[in-house]
């Protein structure tokens, strides 16, 4: 027997059972030629359509064909024509015909299914080759991308077995070793003035220079007003000269005042002085001293040339163009706020502030005159010019004249 629930007055469940026999009949109903809806039966029979709906799906699982109640066999699923073909396969057209007449079908029906069902059969057979082939392609495309893979590797490991290993550059120590005693003591020193002073080639300091991280940093350059600017160089030792004054600390003393003179074609300093004041005095006696160095005397010189000089108070007074004009020079001032036009001057001020001035605490007004006299000696006699292709301004004045 079977037991069921089912629902009182009280909200109480109290089983309900039913005989084996019931349970065949009715489903008995829902296949042909009654082809019963299950809201059909359970109306009929007072059983609920839950317990048909659960009668009719254990029946199907034992394999037995429950389609769904319709007048027309066209609502059956797929499943359960395919059944219906299978149980009629091995019939004869007697038992067909008995078949349907019990079932509720035509022998086309059965006929027709048959038909759909071998024509899916085709198809899923046409799909499978076709997808047998796609596999086969795609097989062999693996097959060819792994062995190019594979010549590709070897090839890769060949290159990397056979392929030179460049070794970390390496600085002999007698070479390096002079070098960095050098640009020690001044640290401002280019790889050129480093190799002409030890006589080394320029190139093999360079090279020394990047790889120990020695190279001199560069300023940065700001804002350049756009004019024309007038050039400060000269094609013959006498044809230009070139002064200005900056700024030295003399510790004790204060600041102090340097006036430079400077030949525009072999980048001599001249003459220079060291006092004080920054009155035009400090700048005549460097102009003096500049003559005597050049000419041996003071007085008119034999040919007239240019002195360039900005526009200060100091160089256009009355006391120094006088003075200017005494000894037979032209003056030739450059556009205002434009140190530019002065560059050759102004250029060696800021090397003697790097490589001396900045260099050495000075105690004295005297102290300063000495070691800068000294520095003056070594950058006329000693120190490269890349101007002068790399020869002193003393030579470069000695192949001029």
């Amino acid at each position: 027997m079977l037991e069921f629930e089912c629902p009182t007055r009280g909200g109480e469940k109290v089983p309900m059972k039913y005989s084996p026999e019931r349970r065949e009949a009715i489903l008995a109903k829902l296949e042909a030629p009654y082809n019963r809806t299950v809201s059909e039966l359970a109306t009929e029979e007072g059983i609920s359509a839950a317990t048909l709906y659960n009668w009719r799906k254990q029946a199907r699982r034992t394999g037995r064909l429950l389609p769904n109640a319709s007048t027309s066999t066209e609502g059956w699923s797929s499943r359960h024509k395919f059944n219906a073909v299978l149980e009629t396969a091995a019939l004869t057209e007697e038992e067909l015909a008995e078949y349907c007449r019990r079932r509720g079908l035509y022998p086309e029906q059965i006929r027709r299914w048959r038909a759909s069902c071998e024509q899916a059969n085709e198809r899923a057979d046409l799909a499978a080759e076709r997808q047998s082939e796609s596999t086969k392609a795609e097989r062999k495309r693996i097959r060819e991308l792994e062995r190019e893979l594979r010549r590709k590797e070897a090839a890769l490991a060949e290159t990397a077995y056979y392929k030179p290993t460049k070794a970390a550059p390496k600085v002999k120590p007698e070479l390096a070793e002079p070098i960095k005693a050098m640009i020690e003591e001044s640290p401002s020193f280019g790889y050129r003035t480093v190799a002409y002073l030890l006589g080394m080639n320029k190139n093999t300091v360079q090279r020394i220079f990047q790889l120990k991280g020695w190279q001199v940093k560069k300023r940065a350059i700001g804002f350049r007003p756009r004019i024309q600017a007038l050039p400060s160089v000269a094609s013959a030792p006498n044809e230009r000269w070139s002064t200005d004054l900056c700024r030295i600390w003399a510790g004790r003393d204060g600041w102090a005042t340097l006036a430079l003179v400077i030949n525009c074609h072999t980048r001599e300093l001249l003459g220079w002085h060291l006092s004080r004041s920054g009155k035009a005095t400090t700048a005549g006696s460097a102009l003096e001293h500049a003559l005597i160095a050049r000419f041996g005397t003071l007085g008119r010189v034999a040919e007239p040339f240019l002195l360039r000089s900005d526009n200060g108070l100091v160089f256009t007074s009355r006391s120094y163009t006088a003075l200017v004009r005494s000894y037979g020079l032209r003056q030739e001032f450059i556009t205002p706020h434009c140190p530019q036009q002065n560059g050759i001057v102004e250029r060696v001020i800021r090397t003697l502030k790097e490589q001396c001035a900045h260099r050495h605490r000075f105690e004295t007004l005297q102290h300063a005159s000495r070691v800068i006299g000294d520095w003056i000696r070594f950058y006329n006699h000693r120190r490269p010019h890349k101007a002068l292709n790399m020869k002193t301004p003393a030579e470069a004045f000695a192949l001029a004249a």
